[in-house]
């Protein structure tokens, strides 16, 4: 990763808030009170307009971040960013005789489906196997699929697994 003030190269690495384990006494008094104090073990930003300020995170473990060794800028990124739901339209195995490559890979650019992704479909569709495109929603996904579909090739949208939301060890059911 390329740090975003001066551009130098940053190290992959832990930001933890809290108390530097390696205080000994001081580590101790400073735990009780931030056991007093709730904002202490917290990491707030405060905008430079003075508006409210937001808790950027409250845990006190170690999360994954950058540093710019050159300017010291340190990044914290996100406790564990989730990956957005996806539809795949799945084109059909031996199906080449229906239609052309070129058909297939106009369709997929109809919808701006980019190059590098369309092209490699069309010659997998082309060869006679399954292909697999992903759309991050639903509406393009099936209006990439009906497109096919008039063109004679059986297709079929794939929705994303829905989500589990877990408590601990138990799971909740929606």
């Amino acid at each position: 990763m390329n740090c975003p003030r001066c551009g130098s190269d940053m190290r992959l690495g832990a930001a933890t808030i809290g108390i530097n384990p390696r205080s000994g006494y001081l580590s101790l008094a400073l735990r009780i009170v931030y056991a007093f104090w709730p904002r202490a073990d917290r990491l707030w930003f405060a905008p430079i307009d003075r508006s409210e300020p937001s808790m950027v995170t409250g845990q006190m473990q170690a999360q994954e971040a950058w540093r710019c060794e050159q300017c010291k800028l340190t990044v914290i990124t996100p406790e564990k960013p989730q990956r957005p739901p996806q539809w795949t339209v799945r084109i059909s195995e031996k199906q080449q005789g229906k239609t052309t490559r070129k058909a297939v890979y106009d369709a997929l650019r109809r919808h701006r489906v980019p190059h590098p992704i369309a092209s490699p479909a069309a010659n997998t569709f082309h060869a006679g196997g399954t292909s697999e495109v992903v759309f991050k929603d639903a509406v393009g996904a099936q209006a990439v699929a009906t497109d096919l579909q008039t063109l004679g090739i059986t297709t079929e949208v794939i929705s994303p697994p829905p989500v589990q939301k877990t408590a601990g060890a138990a799971e909740v059911k929606a």
